[in-house]
């Protein structure tokens, strides 16, 4: 059977049956006999050997890269179900959230938990206990806003219960923030 050419893929596409070839923290690859591996975007670690059944995400043809995932639609396919930004702004802060970790550095955690972008856990923020052997990229957390900069689009977020009653922090476009209370208080 002739392998699929990356120019005749279209996102939506599919099913194709796919073996995991490459599981690690960086990013799981499968076999969909395609012309290049696809990146596999889920929420949980696969195993090489596995098979599984991908549907096409996103093709670059330019990049030679494709991205599959094992639903039918992308995540991001309805960013109606997403978090707003600004709606995260006006939440109370122990609010909790269900996340997904999707990259590990020396300075903190990155979490998608269906937000329309990804929040930061830095590492004064992480419970050690949740995961004796460390976070990896696929583990579940659970996780609370702490801050929200609408003119960098960032929001920062904890694995520890904030105090009962508190407000997320906003910071605004100007570099100020509105504490709980509601007036401006200047970063230092």
């Amino acid at each position: 059977m002739e392998r699929l050419r990356l120019a005749e893929l279209r996102a939506g596409t599919g099913p194709w049956r796919a073996v995991v070839i490459s599981s690690t923290s960086a990013g799981t690859f499968v076999d969909f006999n395609s012309e290049v591996p696809g990146q596999l975007l889920s929420d949980q670690p696969r195993i090489c050997g596995e098979e599984l059944r991908v549907y096409c995400y996103k093709v670059d043809a330019r990049s030679q890269t494709c991205i599959v995932g094992t639903n039918k639609e992308p995540p991001w396919s309805d960013p109606l179900k997403r978090k707003k930004l600004d709606g995260l702004s006006s939440s109370r802060g122990d609010t909790v959230y269900t996340g997904t970790v999707r990259r590990v550095t020396g300075a903190g955690v990155f979490v998608d938990f269906n937000c329309e972008v990804q929040g930061y856990i830095p590492p004064m923020d992480i419970d050690i206990d949740a995961w004796p052997s460390g976070l990896s990229t696929g583990h579940e957390v659970t996780v609370y806003v702490m801050a929200v900069d609408l003119g960098k689009r960032q929001v920062r977020l904890s694995m520890f219960c904030p105090r009962a009653g508190s407000a997320v922090r906003v910071l605004s476009n100007q570099g100020g923030a509105t504490g709980p209370a509601g007036p401006k208080v200047q970063r230092r």
